[in-house]
């Protein structure tokens, strides 16, 4: 596509993409009109997987915004250092609904050289300190995909989150319907000293309440 600038006009490659129908091809005893189609948390999560690829995950986000062809709950400006590189979202329903669709489709468009354009790979010195771990229990709606949680922890947690795992996924009794229990495991190292308690107990309080600000989420004891 074609970029009209001040001083002429600029030719934007970009890359896009729609998916549409069954999550799944195939669910045992499932009839294919019944099982969960595509939704935007699936495809958010894609998306994101493809910019983790470029190295530098952590200069990228999702920010809610209205864009006039897709929901306006289901939709958002992805953007890279603050700076917008696409956007991803569900076909607007009064559009779906004109078109006579059986699934709403779901979109996504990213700028090719201002969103997939690779990190410079740096090397980092390795921590003679130890690293401490803490585990949390986080009860969070159904649609909440996990890359959309380890996405906001991550982004909670400051830089010195090593790791983080996702060690199990519980929903049954106990719960509130719609909604599932993730437990993870968050690593923390410091590369010039030892951490605290204190100092973890602080990271930890800034995940929790970042969770529950902006995921509807509550830890489970």
């Amino acid at each position: 596509q074609f970029e009209v600038e001040a001083y002429g006009t600029r030719e934007v490659d970009s890359l896009a993409a729609i998916a549409v129908g069954p999550r799944l091809p195939e669910q045992w005893g499932v009839a294919k009109e019944q099982r969960a189609p595509v939704d935007f948390y699936d495809v958010k999560g894609d998306v994101a997987a493809l910019l983790a690829a470029t190295g530098d995950a952590a200069a990228f986000r999702f920010g809610a915004d209205a864009l006039p062809a897709l929901h306006p709950g289901r939709a958002a400006r992805v953007l890279r250092r603050n700076q917008s590189v696409g956007w991803v979202g569900e076909l607007h329903p009064r559009i779906a609904r004109a078109l006579d669709f059986t699934y709403t489709p779901v979109l996504f468009e990213l700028d090719v050289e201002t969103a997939l354009a690779v990190a410079r790979i740096r090397h980092e010195e390795i921590s003679r300190f130890p690293q401490v771990r803490r585990d949390l229990a986080v009860v969070i709606d159904e649609e909440v995909t996990l890359s959309s949680l380890t996405e906001r922890v991550t982004l909670a947690a400051s830089s010195l989150l090593r790791d983080l795992r996702v060690f199990d996924v519980y929903r049954g009794p106990g719960l509130e319907s719609g909604r599932k229990s993730v437990a993870l495991g968050l690593i923390f190292q410091d590369i010039s000293r030892t951490l605290t308690d204190e100092d973890v107990e602080r990271l930890m309080a800034s995940v929790v309440a970042d969770l529950r600000e902006n995921l509807n989420a509550r830890i489970r004891e």
